[in-house]
């Protein structure tokens, strides 16, 4: 039987999600909201569904969110 998977809701604040956002763009230097998915290609140009592509779409979702709310 396939079940599904836990999900879990964290509150993050703005300062969080804009700190976590910045960190992630100092430590990968020449990306941003504008071209984040580009980092996840390979040399062919095809997306890699890393964890941590997961990751940062989640980072840039909230990110837009804490921006609409603001």
């Amino acid at each position: 039987m396939k079940t599904k998977p836990k999900l879990t809701v964290v509150a993050v604040t703005d300062e969080e999600a804009r700190a976590e956002v910045q960190a992630w763009e100092d430590s990968h230097l020449g990306y941003d909201r504008t071209n984040y998915v580009d980092y996840f290609r390979d040399e062919t140009g095809e997306l890699i569904e890393t964890d941590g592509f997961f990751r940062a779409a989640q980072m840039y979702s909230e990110l837009r969110a804490a921006d609409k709310t603001a």
